[in-house]
């Protein structure tokens, strides 16, 4: 067994460890987490002989500097950030070989926001609930570790290398379709108000996050009330502001809330909106 340290010069806009979250704690409160775009991170853990639910770095937008010490594989799929190792482009969804002094660095975004990097091995993280994702609330006391940080390190303890191996890099579009189902207030909302919002093209907003994808546009004259009794929420509940704003709860959202769901979004159209960035156009159907 070998080692592979990641030394972490720059750590980017937001680079994060995640997993496939924390589940069963829902009912005290503790949002589920994990990779946004759940598809990238396990394709990203297959072309370097990982199990699909292994650590990832999610990167966001801004790419971190990482200097290798050892030699191991690394993976990068999602969004093409332009990754560079030693000042030479490479290429998403394909096995990568490291070697020791290697130097790994992101550039211009040339599509989707988040891009998943897999390291080949057991990696050295703590965890906390069975999960070493970040955590969605006070994260520098329960997951200290999954923030990255300038000067950080990151340990992964390496098996033996497995053949290159070739993924499918998605098609990733600024202009995305959700298929949704009705939510249990659906059926609150009048027939204008319906119409608008099977309609119309929102724009994500600036204010949109791990929580939550914020929506530009809002139901005109919207007359139905909108607040409820706090209830369930899931990644993928689309919740209507009193303004009439549209709210897309993702991985880091709160286990409860009180604005009306109007629908949800099916599961395996969540990787669309992990992927759109402030601007891109989103339209729900049925």
């Amino acid at each position: 067994m070998g080692e592979l340290v990641l030394h972490f010069t720059k750590p980017g806009l937001q680079t994060l460890v995640q997993d496939e979250g924390r589940f069963g704690f829902q009912g005290v409160g503790i949002p589920i987490g994990g990779a946004m775009d759940k598809p990238a991170a396990q394709m990203a853990n297959y072309l370097v002989g990982n199990m699909a639910s292994s650590p990832v770095l999610e990167i966001t937008l801004l790419g971190p500097v990482i200097v290798f010490k050892g030699i191991g594989q690394i993976a990068i799929c999602g969004a093409n950030l332009s990754p560079k190792l030693n000042g030479d482009s490479v290429n998403n969804a394909e096995t990568i070989s490291i070697s020791d002094g290697d130097i790994l660095d992101f550039g211009q975004n040339i599509s989707g926001c988040r891009a998943y990097l897999a390291i080949g091995g057991d990696w050295q993280v703590d965890r906390w609930l069975n999960s070493c994702a970040a955590a969605a609330f006070d994260a520098q006391h329960l997951s200290p570790q999954s923030i990255i940080k300038k000067g950080d390190t990151l340990k992964v303890f390496t098996a033996g290398f497995i053949e290159k191996r070739l993924g499918r890099q998605p098609v990733i579009s600024s202009s995305i379709v959700v298929k949704v189902l009705p939510g249990p207030e659906f059926y609150l909302f009048s027939s204008l108000e319906m119409a608008y919002f099977f309609s119309t093209s929102f724009h994500l907003s600036p204010a949109s996050n791990r929580m939550g994808c914020r929506l530009v546009e809002a139901i005109p004259n919207l007359k139905t009330n909108t607040n409820i009794i706090s209830s369930a929420m899931f990644p993928g509940t689309v919740q209507i502001t009193p303004l009439g704003h549209p709210i897309v709860l993702m991985m880091d959202a709160q286990t409860t809330g009180g604005y009306a769901r109007i629908v949800q979004i099916q599961e395996r159209e969540l990787p669309k909106l992990a992927q759109a960035c402030v601007g891109d156009e989103v339209r729900f159907c049925l």
